[in-house]
């Protein structure tokens, strides 16, 4: 049986983040969706996605922490790692970057596309109960890498815990996904957790909305990932009147054609009022595009500039607020 800390009974407005229980409004301005470290693995799936330069991603945490913006900053900062646990996460080097940074962390459990696994990998072959439960005991008790009794740092027990779950979906029939899809909802139900979800370019998100509702989940502990990659506005301002938040993170990646589809996106959108319902990330999933991104401005440079083109845009202070500060913090509530 798991045991279960009970303090998430009776605190409000909390996020967990890799170093701890924090109020949602130390969060500060923060990147959504990213890759802050993956471990290299000896198959395909993962060479493609691989961070580990270490110095690179703790300078870019640490001039992120330092990030001025007019009327917006407070020096904090954080960032979503969307690694779940055996495909490279490690919460070991979270917990380091976040401890040396001073930027707030939050990790995910949950799991992603089985492209990016291992041949055999443990979670595609659990019952929807055991996974449930792993889910579960990883934001509740402690994550996979950080076994509860060990791992002495500082005189101190690190017991890190994930703040979110992440899902994929890629609009499959395959039974394990829906098997673990059906465990992450649950899991989310029963700790409070939100729920991140990559979508293949926002590929049959209208069906997983269906199933969304008739499992009885709050839309808005829900964050569709990747959506501005099928900019179609009708369909976004459908998800938000839903209360479900859309996570944009196409703006650094010439490949999408960002001033074709992203930025009128956003800009419409914001128009049209639902700036309450939209999240910035960088979706940064490699050591070269971290390396690209610390050439040109780095975490503070994307935010800076996304501030700025939003203003230049007409949006209001309080628009741009909600997008890369607020409404992460009403989302990654635990309660």
């Amino acid at each position: 049986m798991l045991r279960i800390n009970k303090f998430y009974f009776v605190m409000k407005n909390i996020v967990q983040t890799v170093k701890g229980i924090i109020k949602k409004y130390s969060l500060g301005i923060t990147d959504s969706h990213s890759h802050l470290w993956i471990d290299g693995a000896d198959f395909i799936g993962n060479q493609k996605f691989k961070v580990n330069y270490f110095p690179m991603i703790k300078k870019e945490l640490k001039n992120f922490k330092r990030i001025k913006i007019k009327n917006l900053s407070n020096g904090n900062a954080s960032v979503i790692d969307c690694q779940p646990a055996y495909c490279g996460r490690n919460g070991n080097k979270l917990l380091e970057l976040s401890e040396l940074t001073g930027v707030n962390i939050i990790s995910v459990t949950g799991f992603h596309k089985k492209d990016y696994y291992p041949p055999e990998s443990e979670i595609w072959k659990m019952n929807r109960i055991d996974v449930e439960n792993f889910f579960i005991k990883e934001i509740k008790n402690n994550i996979l890498e950080t076994p509860e009794l060990s791992l002495q740092q500082n005189g101190k027990k690190n017991n890190i815990r994930a703040g979110a779950i992440k899902i994929a979906f890629t609009d499959t029939h395959d039974s394990q996904y829906k098997l673990l899809t059906e465990a992450a909802v649950n899991a989310s139900i029963v700790t409070g957790a939100p729920l991140i979800v990559h979508t293949e370019r926002g590929l049959g998100v209208e069906k997983l909305i269906d199933f969304f509702e008739k499992k009885e989940i709050l839309l808005s502990k829900i964050m569709l990932c990747h959506m501005d990659k099928r900019p179609d506005l009708k369909l976004h301002r459908y998800l938000a009147d839903k209360s479900i938040f859309l996570e944009y993170d196409t703006f650094n990646r010439p490949i999408y054609s960002p001033k074709k589809n992203a930025w009128p996106l956003l800009i419409e959108m914001i128009k049209e009022g639902y700036s309450s319902s939209i999240m910035i990330g960088t979706d940064l999933a490699n050591t070269s595009v971290w390396e690209n991104t610390s050439k040109n401005g780095g975490l503070a440079g994307f935010f800076k500039s996304i501030t700025e083109k939003l203003l230049d845009s007409g949006a209001e202070i309080s628009d741009i607020e909600n997008i890369i500060k607020i409404n992460t913090q009403n989302y990654l509530c635990i309660n």
